[in-house]
């Protein structure tokens, strides 16, 4: 099925569950679809999941196990299609931010003075408990980043389990979503995928403390002519 041959299909079988969609349409939007072409889910401008569209006769040609997997296919279709627009956008600055560090001590031009014997000793210390510092601090963060999340719909039918935003399983009640219609499924399966992506969202936004010896080192290189003079070379 070509793109053109599956948009009218889209537009002609599925607008009543487009309708439903939790997108109000004033925000940039993502589509991605299985391998198949028959389940769509839309993103919208945050990565949000805004709606998610199956056939109409979905149960006469999957299960809802194949339903949950063709879904997880269209959410990561969707998803590249973010992540390639998000890194389009990305603008990296030509030049480093500095700062002014008023307390930084002058060691007077002198290598051997106290100030810079001091600042070379307290480099030494933060040196030998970096890698230490920063393995924890990596851990840490990679363990806030992968952090599993459910979410759940309002009829406790559908659970999304997501990891590291991408979902790593879809568990649909079988005898509940063959009753209902479909609408009422996809509408489901959208509430637990937002859900499950908010928890996310929540779990990631968590900070991990910078180690003290990382958070020292920027801040003293920060200001690149005071940490100069700090050493006495200049």
């Amino acid at each position: 099925m070509s793109s053109d041959e599956w948009l009218r299909r889209f537009n002609e079988e599925y607008a009543e569950e487009a309708a439903t969609s939790t997108n109000d349409g004033s925000d940039e939007q993502f589509a991605g679809a299985d391998t198949a072409e028959t389940v769509r889910v839309v993103l919208d401008s945050a990565g949000i999941a805004g709606s998610v569209v199956i056939p109409a006769d979905w149960d006469e040609s999957m299960t809802p196990d194949e339903l949950g997997r063709r879904v997880t296919e269209a959410f990561d279709d969707a998803t590249m299609r973010y992540v390639s627009a998000e890194a389009d956008r990305i603008q990296f600055d030509e030049q480093p931010v500095v700062t002014h560090r008023a307390d930084a001590q002058d060691a007077g031009g002198s290598p051997s003075s106290p100030v810079a014997r001091q600042t070379v000793a307290e480099i030494q210390e933060l040196a030998a408990n970096f890698y230490r510092e920063l393995d924890v601090y990596a851990a840490a963060t990679k363990r806030a980043l992968n952090t599993p999340t459910d979410g759940t719909g309002p009829n406790k039918t559908v659970v999304v389990h997501m990891s590291a935003g991408r979902i790593t399983g879809i568990t649909i009640d079988a005898d509940w979503a063959r009753s209902a219609r479909y609408t009422e499924v996809s509408s489901e399966i959208l509430s637990a995928l937002q859900q499950a992506q908010r928890e996310g969202d929540r779990a990631r936004s968590q900070q991990v403390p910078v180690p003290p010896s990382i958070a020292r080192l920027q801040e003293l290189v920060s200001d690149p002519q005071a940490f100069v003079r700090q050493l006495g070379l200049a």
